[in-house]
């Protein structure tokens, strides 16, 4: 096998791992977009989403794994030659936001979730900041990840 017959094999694997990943952001943000609506709160449909979005982790865990692992051993095929170049930097930074907006997400999820299983909770007492963190958070990543589309494919310098 060749060196770029390897590339093109693990660019595939990237591109289906990015495809997997911002997928799931996507749904992530319209379902707690939908659900967490100011005039629409229905504690059973919070519980659903929430159980549902912990589910949606594992496939975004397993996207972002293919898409790092992948991407890095293209850098390794390639002798690293985009590591020097800015777009492939300002990619690698917004990559670092992406995980750490994820991380805020899933604790506030879980945290929500936790808040939500103690007891049934009325509309004026369901943490709103939480909600507000969580769908800026998703909504974040879904918008991150066009940003890491459109520095991949343009490849500013």
């Amino acid at each position: 096998m060749g060196t770029g017959f390897l590339i093109n094999i693990n660019l595939a694997l990237h591109l289906t791992g990015l495809s997997i990943v911002i997928g799931v952001a996507l749904t992530k943000y319209l379902s707690f977009n939908k659900t967490f609506s100011e005039n629409d709160i229905k504690h059973q449909k919070m519980v659903f989403t929430l159980g549902a979005t912990r589910r949606l982790n594992i496939y975004l865990g397993i996207g972002m794994g293919v898409a790092i692992l992948s991407g890095a051993f293209m850098m390794h095929l390639a002798y690293a030659a985009f590591m020097n170049q800015l777009w492939f930097q300002v990619k690698i930074g917004v990559l670092l936001i992406i995980i750490a907006a994820g991380i805020v997400t899933t604790r506030n999820e879980s945290k929500l979730r936790k808040s939500l299983g103690a007891e049934e909770i009325l509309h004026k007492n369901i943490d709103t900041r939480l909600i507000r963190v969580i769908k800026f958070s998703a909504g974040l990543q879904f918008v991150l990840f066009i940003v890491v589309i459109i520095l991949a494919t343009f490849r500013f310098t």
